[in-house]
């Protein structure tokens, strides 16, 4: 008994600063075994999860740095591809800008490591939310180029020929169609029927159907004007021993149609006529006048419908020659 009584008394002989010397030993310990440690930095995707009723409006950087600590035979094993890093926003229910942590995700290769040490910079994240809203908006195909000279597009059919979007409300207030990829036109006068898909240009926003669209687009010939200077009135069945007084008087017309058979245009001869049957006479008269013009071809504008004649006989014009 008394040997077990020194033992106690030897123990607790200064046990202040043998409890000391062991902490100072374990502390010693913990501190060699820490710079055994290495330390290795990968930069991995971050994930934005937003399945509840808000989105981010403000930018997130698409990829996010981590650090990993553990014994070198360890830390050689480890790969970015282990890891996985996301931010969400799925507790979220009206807008605003809130503070959120990064969570990390590992697979279960890496939960045998002791020590192991993940941490992510920054580990928290300030985003600015919005509220989700959906509507459906018009399809707007990009036309890029020009038809054929003297064409022009006429129709635009679209299927399908509206999508659904959602996006934040304050965006989507702002939207009222979407648009395609380039469609070209150039140099084109028949329909064409094209599949084409979404063209993205707010990353904001998510279309339901990314395409393909069929969108068919169909052309016309442009309409224009053009004057046809110094015509001459036809005057038809007139009697051969008559003539008419100042005859050869020269007239402008204005005509439409389009450019195409503008530029084919032949002048024809006989556009203004005016049909002398009735007349066997001299004397004065008042006929009307008739304009034909082929049938692409329309007068914007009729510039006399009758004309005010004055018809003499050919031998008293040649008398009233002799005369003078």
């Amino acid at each position: 008994m008394k040997t077990k009584h020194k033992f106690l008394d030897s123990l607790l002989n200064n046990w202040i600063a043998k409890l000391i010397c062991i902490g100072a030993a374990v502390i010693l310990f913990v501190v060699h075994r820490a710079t055994l440690l290495e330390k290795k930095s990968f930069v991995i995707p971050l994930e934005v999860q937003s399945n509840g009723s808000v989105m981010p409006v403000s930018t997130i950087d698409k990829s996010i740095t981590v650090t990993v600590r553990a014994y070198s035979e360890i830390i050689s094993l480890i790969h970015a591809s282990d890891i996985r890093a996301a931010v969400s926003l799925d507790a979220l229910s009206k807008s605003g800008e809130f503070v959120v942590p990064v969570n990390l995700e590992v697979d279960d290769s890496l939960l045998s490591y002791n020590p192991l040490e993940i941490r992510t910079k920054p580990e928290y994240m300030k985003i600015k939310v919005e509220k989700k809203d959906v509507k459906y908006v018009s399809i707007e195909p990009s036309l890029v180029g020009d038809p054929e000279y003297g064409y022009e597009v006429s129709e635009i059919i679209v299927d399908p020929t509206h999508v659904e979007v959602i996006g934040p409300e304050s965006i989507l207030n702002e939207i009222d169609k979407v648009y395609t990829e380039p469609v070209y036109i150039s140099d084109l006068n028949k329909k064409v029927t094209v599949e084409v898909n979404y063209k993205e240009l707010n990353k904001m926003i998510n279309v339901s159907n990314k395409g393909p669209y069929k969108v068919t687009i169909d052309f016309s010939a442009k309409d224009t004007e053009k004057i046809l200077s110094g015509i001459q009135i036809n005057f038809e069945n007139l009697p051969e021993d008559l003539y008419i007084e100042d005859a050869e008087h020269l007239y402008d017309l204005n005509i439409t149609g389009n450019i195409p058979d503008m530029d084919k245009l032949v002048i024809p001869n006989n556009i203004i006529n005016v049909d002398c049957s009735s007349i066997t006479e001299e004397g004065e008269y008042e006929l009307p006048v008739l304009y034909e013009l082929p049938s692409h071809l329309k007068l914007k504008n009729i510039p006399f419908e009758t004309i005010k004649i004055k018809v003499l006989k050919k031998e008293l014009e040649a008398e009233s020659q002799e005369q003078q």
